[in-house]
């Protein structure tokens, strides 16, 4: 199980708590994660996950791109 968050920074801005003290606030948009390519030690010599964030429309992508699923 991985203990890892991805997002993306969106922007900084800041928030008040009940004291009236300042914080600053990260905005992150979290979105799911595709597992692109799985790479392992019988094949490749080394375990290995590769994952993407966000979407792309398949037009924009190139053939190498879209046979790495």
């Amino acid at each position: 199980m991985l203990n890892t968050f991805f997002g993306i920074k969106l922007d900084v801005s800041q928030a008040f708590d009940d004291k009236g003290n300042r914080l600053v606030v990260t905005n992150i948009k979290a979105s799911p994660l595709t597992v692109t390519q799985v790479k392992s030690q019988d094949k490749d010599g080394y375990w290995s996950v590769q994952c993407s964030i966000g979407s792309k429309s398949l037009k924009s992508l190139n053939k190498p791109t879209k046979n790495q699923s």
